[in-house]
């Protein structure tokens, strides 16, 4: 959610750099978080968006 509202972060643009992650990110888009495999596109969104890891309730930071 907060990287949908971080200005100068397209979605597009990041599946056109890592395009590995299409799957993941509908997976995400349909409530599915906390799957194994999508930890590493938010470790890489991290690294895009830092400030994303500010976020206390960030996918990033979450436990099941």
């Amino acid at each position: 959610v907060y990287a949908f509202y971080t200005p100068g972060f397209s979605f597009g643009n990041f599946l056109r750099q890592y395009p590995q992650f299409k799957s993941n990110l509908v997976d995400i888009l349909i409530g599915d978080v906390f799957k194994p495999e999508v930890a590493e596109m938010f470790t890489v969104m991290q690294e895009e968006i830092p400030e994303l890891a500010d976020t206390d309730d960030s996918p990033m930071t979450m436990k099941k």
